[in-house]
């Protein structure tokens, strides 16, 4: 692949401007005329190539988001964010966050000014050091023009979150947890989430993938699941993880089940909403124990969830 101005080595770059007369300052007009054609290009490069952006949190992508906020062209331009936990790892495998010297105000009013944030993703945030700092950063977002929301592998206070759902339920379409590990309440974490999820006025998607209470599976449907009346409003696939036992490795049935949840596409209001009703009604956590006795069997208990 033929090699772009830009990368071509600093010595060749050299050699080819040699060929210009310095009596010219033809240098000097080559230097201009690129900063002039930066400059005369970020709206379109703005417009065509940073419409999305994924960071790692630290606090110099705080500084880097406030400039974004502030800038005549990126600002409009960004539409969808995802933010990561940055982690750093020693050699005996400790790790440790830089979320402590980050301004969450900062941060959240550099958000808040993006003219037109349609989509914001959180991910990794599922360490124990790390749930007040999403709950804070939640609580401090206002984002009138949001319609994606999604949070993949975080661990939060369910009601955080629905919170965040019911200040903008007049602009969320689409919702997706994915390995989304609620710590409390003790009783009725997932179910009180999903009962805020029916305040939002214009579904498109609802998809709820591993959901976890404590770190333990959760599941929604009915203990008959093959419910019809719960298959005609949620779709649901079952779906396993692999402990890496040595049973699992034998038997694939000893494999931890968790399941995956869709609800709200091409569908009436009162039809996803009967949904989010038939899932908090069969809300429970569900643990699995191994027996390894002469007939070895799987143990299935629940709990509220």
């Amino acid at each position: 692949m033929a090699l772009s101005l830009p990368d071509l080595p600093v010595n060749l770059i050299y050699r080819i401007l040699n060929f210009i007369p310095s009596k010219e300052n033809a240098i000097i007009q080559v230097h201009e005329t690129c900063r002039a054609l930066a400059l005369k290009t970020t709206e379109l490069f703005a417009r065509n190539y940073f419409s999305s952006g994924s960071w790692r949190l630290t606090r110099r992508t705080v500084s880097a988001l406030t400039g974004i906020s502030k800038h005549k062209y990126l600002n409009p331009a960004l539409k969808d964010i995802t933010l990561f936990r940055y982690t750093n790892e020693y050699e005996d495998g400790l790790r440790y966050s830089l979320a402590e010297g980050i301004d969450i105000k900062e941060l959240g009013q550099s958000l808040q000014t993006l003219a037109n944030l349609r989509s914001l993703n959180l991910a990794d945030f599922n360490f124990r050091d790390t749930e007040k700092f999403l709950g804070d950063l939640l609580a401090t977002l206002s984002l009138p023009s949001i319609t994606d929301f999604g949070l993949l592998k975080v661990l939060v206070h369910a009601s955080d979150i629905g919170k965040f759902i019911t200040l903008h339920s007049n602009t969320i379409k689409t919702v997706v947890f994915d390995e989304l590990d609620l710590i409390a309440p003790a009783k009725g974490a997932w179910s009180g989430l999903l009962s805020s999820l029916t305040c939002l006025k214009d579904v498109e998607l609802i998809h709820i993938r591993k959901p976890l209470k404590c770190g333990i599976y959760v599941r929604f449907e009915p203990e008959d699941e093959e419910d019809p009346t719960f298959h005609r409003y949620v779709e649901l696939d079952t779906r396993y993880d692999e402990c890496g036992c040595n049973m699992c490795q034998k038997y694939s049935d000893l494999h931890w089940s968790f399941a995956e949840y869709r609800l709200g596409t091409d569908a009436e209001k009162e039809d996803w909403t009967r949904g989010l009703e038939l899932m908090v009604a069969g809300s429970r956590t569900v643990d699995f124990v191994c027996s390894y006795g002469k007939d070895w069997r799987m143990v299935k208990r629940g709990g509220q969830a």
